[in-house]
């Protein structure tokens, strides 16, 4: 977690911090508050690297008031962020302790399932593989890790 010198104002992360990420300090509009906040916070770039989101955060706008001459003033100091989980690439959802789970749209799964049987049959059948080949052994574990995600 990063923390604000107040001397300087210049924002310190932690030694150890592998990546860092800005996110806006100011809310447009009129609302104070905000769910399902989306946002990119860190671009993959290459590619072993990938995408990480926030799909469903929160955000609300942080305040500081006071008298000022006799006046009840309010200002904007900044933006507190709060997120439970996050997308990691298109297809992996991510909660703290480590929990990593597939996104998955059934629709486009089921679809996925019908390619590789297909794929599968036409091996065996238009290729003259066996279930022994390693072309069709392989074609076979995406298939039961595909039907593996509807379970």
């Amino acid at each position: 977690l990063a923390t604000k010198d107040p001397a300087s104002g210049e924002w310190n992360a932690p030694e150890n911090a592998k990546t860092r990420f800005d996110l806006p300090s100011r809310m447009k509009g009129d609302n104070a508050y905000e769910s399902g906040y989306k946002k990119k916070i860190i671009r993959g770039g290459d590619k072993e690297a990938v995408d990480i989101s926030i799909e469903n955060g929160q955000r609300w706008r942080l305040e500081k008031s006071a008298f000022i001459d006799g006046k009840f003033v309010t200002s904007t100091v900044g933006v507190a962020y709060a997120w439970d989980s996050w997308l990691e690439g298109e297809d992996t959802i991510c909660r703290p302790g480590g929990i990593r789970e597939v996104n998955i749209d059934t629709g486009d799964i089921q679809e996925k399932i019908k390619s590789q049987a297909e794929m599968i049959r036409e091996l065996k059948e238009g290729k003259g593989y066996t279930n022994k080949d390693p072309e069709v052994v392989d074609a076979v574990q995406e298939l039961l890790r595909l039907k593996s995600l509807l379970n």
